[in-house]
């Protein structure tokens, strides 16, 4: 006679308050959890102060969550607010924009900026592979894809630098492959211009929706966002290191960073002007007054 297996989920600690569009707003003790009789008052509430979210689903809710021994990059990442509910599709008449990061590891993301909203569509990652076999891969998925649609391309300062090989570039590479692309406009490529940026959009809404919506498909790049592209923290003194930690999650990372600065979210942090800053305009409406508005 065969054996039976049973599987049993312990009943979690807090449970969730949601508004009716799934924002959450905090959390209430669970009545049914285990030994709860037995707890001091509001046990689970003073237990998450000063947790990570993902802290809180692995440990309090018994939920399956990425959970990491540094700090996060970007902190005020929420997977229940930037990240959509389904898979996002292309709109017409809006360019695709690429954002590269290079190397032996390269990644590459593929987005659109619609009324002030960054959304990424879809990522795409290789694993001990040159810019050579990468460029023909975003190609072909950019075609198959994304067929008819104008782009943009936008890479790491560093893919200006020569192929010890063959003398190219990655940016002559991708340029034989169709992909014309320019490197992202950051001084000397710095890490902490890059960082805001992308924190910044995160910190942002527009019409009372995020600034950045991440498609539910793109798995590496919201495991970053939620924590795995962190700032490692040091095993002996417990200091945290200055500059995060590079890690199969910090190439998708680096091409967000890439893709915020090319959409020129890292000007006004370098003293540059926003490439979408409104401007004034009047329009006549055939009377004497003429009206001030901003487009």
């Amino acid at each position: 006679m065969a054996a039976e297996l049973g599987f049993f989920c312990q009943p979690p600690g807090l449970l969730e308050n949601r508004r009716d569009d799934g924002i959450l707003q905090g959390y209430t003790t669970n009545s049914k959890a285990e030994n709860i009789a037995f707890l001091p008052d509001k046990y689970y509430g003073k237990l998450i102060e000063g947790k990570s979210r993902a802290w809180i689903k692995s440990r309090i809710l018994n939920q399956v969550a990425l959970v990491i021994d540094g700090e996060p990059v970007w902190p005020a990442f929420r997977r229940e607010l930037h990240v959509a509910e389904n898979v996002l599709h292309p709109i017409a008449g809006h360019d695709i924009w690429i954002a590269c990061d290079f190397g032996r590891s390269p990644a590459a993301l593929f987005a659109q900026f619609i009324n002030n909203r960054i959304s990424v569509l879809d990522e795409m990652q290789g694993f001990n592979i040159s810019s050579i076999g990468f460029a023909p891969m975003v190609k072909r998925k950019l075609e198959q894809k994304y067929p008819g649609y104008a782009f943009q391309a936008v890479g790491d300062p560093k893919g200006a630098d020569r192929n010890q090989s063959d003398e190219r570039t990655s940016f002559d590479v991708f340029k034989a492959n169709g992909i014309p692309m320019r490197p992202a406009p950051v001084k000397m490529n710095a890490i902490e211009t890059r960082l805001a940026a992308v924190d910044s959009v995160l910190s942002q809404l527009y019409d009372g929706r995020p600034r950045l919506q991440i498609s539910p498909n793109c798995r590496t790049l919201i495991s970053a966002c939620e924590g795995a592209y962190c700032f490692e923290r040091k095993t002996l003194s417990g200091e945290v290191k200055t500059e995060p930690s590079k890690n199969r999650f910090s190439h998708v990372a680096d091409a967000l960073q890439y893709l915020c600065i090319g959409l020129g979210e890292g000007r006004t942090m370098i003293g540059l002007r926003p490439a979408y800053e409104a401007k004034p305009m009047q329009i006549w409406h055939g009377q004497k007054s003429m009206r001030r508005v901003f487009a």
